[in-house]
């Protein structure tokens, strides 16, 4: 049981003031203690599954108890298994690998391309490879985890017969600003893939942020309005976001906005906001969830990051059903056809079973080898006259190694630099830069859909002063989903994003205080608060939490979170100075794009595969 909480507020539900010592009752009356699936996840690896497991404990007491009692969560299509991604990675990090000699089994493998991260990157990168090579190259691609995708996995839910799928992570693709605009080799991947983005479209209606209104945040009735200029903002506040708007809007009509983007990369966002264009500082409070949302410690972002983003205005988003995990999908069924079982349609490709037994073949030209983490990636001989790489990785706790004339490595900097051996000082320094926000990504199963239907909530919506920021709505990201007179009893499924921020702290406090708090949190302490924000966000439309929810997943992304980019990212050459290959070593992820976006990440893994072709 969790510790006793003196807790002293208005219990949702009834109205009523609790003061009482124990959470019991509140407990009872937001539905806690109801036989309902729960899922969790850390840095995509499933942690635990069940109605009434140890929900009270916290991931590192998790850990702590499969530990003392040798076992493990099981495998699921979901994410996957814990220790052996946890307990390796954590020992990278700690240096158990740094032993050159350290014993490990020879596979006798030696392959044209080894590729260190199964995600957007990565696949992309075993993808352009194999282009390159008329699918004659043989390429493997190692990825931690039970489940290829990365950031991008999806949970699914049965609920009345019906299957729902929802992003656990990477939700929209969207057309790019000339910042991060992709070159026209990967622009083609979708009609390579033959995806139709067309049919992906997000409808122009839905993809408005909506705003929620209410009592706790600006004392008004509870009210979600279509978008922020329709909320009844103080004329100080909407004279100044015009402004914003109006500064925004031409950015990339200017011949000067590299220039300017520079100039802008001496500030953070608020201070620009407040002391440069003296601008209402409530105008950061009213965007204070977008830029937690889009970058994650709202206070500290580069100006230059968010006129880089928001310049020129909105843009077309595109999403799958269940997310940027569909695309992925359709990649890997191109690279490996047995791999998803089913015809070629997008259908077919959503909905399809994964064959795991079909990923690593040996007459495939790209195999897809899971549950395998790099511990060791280095040259034989000098970088610059090796001919090849030594890689070494742990699966179900021993130790294997191979070779190849070439390696990417496609994961996070915060593991590429320990993963790399002799790695030079230059791209050390340049990875010490590098910050990552952590984010919490919950998805919750309804039975009904009445009180989504009533409430007005947009595809995106956000909200303030809450548990998270940030409400989807995932129905809505499809053209039937925008319709009239649907079943007000259908199931569904939504979405809540909460990026972990601490105002006032420096970017690396914020980070670490987001993932210790992730660490050392229990699901049935965010459960409930999950349950109590539901309850202000869709309680005024019936929303009833003890009837209406069939199922919780929670995915804690610490280190996975999207990288953060402090005033100077765009201009103190570190970005530059991570890129560059070393040796027979090829770098790809979305950290090198400066801001997180599927396309973003795509886009390096074709610039790495011709760093290594080169």
């Amino acid at each position: 049981m969790d510790a006793p909480l003196v807790i002293k507020i208005v219990n949702p539900i009834t109205n009523e003031k609790v003061t009482e010592a124990s959470n019991d009752k509140l407990d009872e009356d937001l539905g806690l203690n109801t036989s309902i699936a729960r899922r969790d996840f850390l840095n995509g690896a499933l942690i635990s599954i069940g109605a009434f497991w140890a929900a009270h404990l916290s991931p590192m007491e998790q850990f702590a108890l499969a530990q003392k009692t040798k076992s493990q969560t099981p495998r699921s299509s979901w994410g996957g298994n814990t220790s052996e991604v946890f307990d390796a990675g954590h020992a990278v990090r700690d240096g158990n690998y740094d032993d050159p000699n350290i014993a490990a089994e020879d596979t006798g493998e030696v392959f044209d391309l080894v590729v260190v991260g199964g995600g957007f990157s990565g696949l992309a990168a075993a993808y352009y490879f194999n282009q390159a090579k008329d699918s004659r190259g043989k390429v493997l691609v190692l990825e931690n985890h039970e489940v290829f995708g990365g950031n991008a996995q999806r949970d699914e839910f049965t609920v009345k017969g019906q299957t729902l799928y929802a992003p656990q992570g990477s939700i929209v693709a969207q057309d790019l600003p000339p910042a991060f605009a992709a070159t026209p080799p990967v622009g083609n991947i979708f009609q390579e893939l033959k995806i139709d983005l067309e049919k992906i479209r997000v409808p122009q209606e839905a993809s408005a942020f909506s705003v929620f209104w209410d009592q706790k945040s600006n004392g008004v009735r509870p009210r979600w309005y279509a978008n922020v200029f329709a909320a009844p903002l103080p004329a100080t506040v909407k004279r100044d976001f015009l402004a914003f708007i109006d500064s925004i809007m031409p950015f990339y009509g200017r011949s000067n906005w590299k220039g300017e983007l520079e100039r802008l990369d001496k500030h953070t966002f608020k201070d620009y906001v407040e002391k440069e264009r003296r601008w209402d500082p409530g105008l950061f409070h009213l965007l204070l969830p977008d830029l937690a949302s889009f970058f994650g410690f709202p206070d500290k972002v580069s100006a230059a990051a968010v006129y880089a983003q928001y310049g020129g205005g909105p843009r077309a988003l595109y999403s799958f059903t269940g997310g940027n995990s569909g695309f992925l999908r359709h990649l890997v069924k191109h690279l490996i056809p047995k791999a998803i079982g089913g015809g070629e349609s997008t259908e077919d490709i959503i909905n399809g079973p994964v064959n795991f037994a079909g990923l690593d073949q040996k007459d495939s030209p790209v195999r897809i080898r899971l549950g395998s983490t790099a511990v060791r990636v280095e040259h034989e001989g000098k970088p610059d006259q090796s001919k090849l790489a030594r890689v070494t990785f742990s699966r179900e706790g021993k130790l294997y190694r191979l070779r190849a004339a070439g390696v990417i490595m496609a994961g996070g900097g915060y593991i590429s630099q320990h993963v790399v051996r002799d790695l030079p000082l230059e791209k050390r320094e340049a990875y010490a830069k590098f910050g990552y926000v952590p984010v919490i990504w919950i998805n919750v199963a309804l039975n009904n859909s009445r009180a989504l239907d009533k409430s007005g909530v947009n595809f995106l919506s956000t909200y303030h002063d809450g548990f998270g920021v940030m409400l989807a709505f995932y129905e809505k990201m499809r053209a039937a989903g925008t319709a009239r007179r649907l079943d007000p009893n259908r199931p569904n499924v939504i979405g809540m994003g909460v990026p972990k921020f601490y105002l006032g702290m420096s970017p690396k406090e914020q980070a670490l205080n987001g993932r210790l708090e992730m660490q050392g949190t229990s699901f049935r302490e965010y459960e409930r608060k999950i349950r109590q924000e539901l309850v202000r966000l869709l309680g005024p439309w019936g929303f009833d939490p003890r009837r209406d929810i069939e199922a919780i997943a929670i995915s804690r992304w610490g280190h996975h979170g999207y990288v953060f980019p402090y005033p100077g990212f765009f201009t103190d050459g570190a970005v530059e100075a991570a890129k560059k290959p070393y040796g027979r070593i090829a770098f790809a992820h979305t950290d090198l794009e400066r801001f997180s976006h599927m396309m973003g990440a795509i886009g390096q893994g074709h610039r790495a595969v011709q760093d290594i072709l080169q």
